[in-house]
């Protein structure tokens, strides 16, 4: 996880928590371990022992923010899952530079990253990257738990996924699109000058 940890609710860290403590590791090649980057300078050991004494065997490691770009580049490349179970996110730009070096995302269903990706997709492809994220942690959890698990069962045909998806949003989100989005937007909303 990447992201503001001093916002531990919103940014759904109880959540992801909660969904690894509850992985059956047994069918999986190794243990998953939780690895959030973005706790304020000072306390991501402070966090890390409430993750891990609220999380019986939780494996977590907390690494404070960083604004470095090859920090989080190797944070994402050294991952073999990105998650951003967000309660409430208003876009997920985390989505974005996970999958920018190839490492797989599961979103919350309440970010603008979800909204984007159902716009773009069928609901059978946008279902490989889009969690159910209630407020409830304990539904929530098990949401993720199992998608989690799935990811990290088969995680070739999880790369595989986010290289699709990475191509997908390649091509929709040019900056020629994004320019005429913006021009359309305007020639609805401003007044239009007589012509001569």
């Amino acid at each position: 996880m990447l992201g503001r940890a001093e916002d531990a609710t919103l940014k759904g860290v109880d959540i992801a928590a909660r969904a690894i403590q509850q992985i059956d590791c047994a069918k999986l090649q190794q243990k998953p371990e939780l690895i959030i980057r973005g706790a304020p300078v000072g306390a991501g050991t402070a966090l890390r022992e409430k993750l891990a004494k609220d999380h019986d065997g939780l494996g977590v490691r907390v690494k404070e923010y960083s604004a470095e770009a090859g920090q989080i580049e190797g944070d994402f490349r050294s991952a073999a899952l990105s998650l951003m179970p967000s309660r409430r996110e208003g876009f997920g730009l985390v989505a974005l530079e996970a999958l920018s070096v190839g490492t797989p995302v599961l979103v919350s269903e309440n970010s603008g990253f979800a909204e984007l990706l159902k716009t773009l997709m069928e609901p059978y492809e946008w279902d490989h990257y889009i969690v159910e994220t209630p407020d409830d942690c304990e539904c929530a959890a098990r949401n993720w738990r199992d998608r989690i698990f799935n990811e990290l069962r088969d995680v070739d045909a999880s790369i595989r996924r986010a290289k699709k998806l990475s191509d997908i949003l390649a091509e929709a989100l040019t900056w020629r699109a994004s320019c005429d989005d913006l021009m359309a937007k305007l020639d609805s909303v401003l007044p239009q000058s007589p012509k001569p």
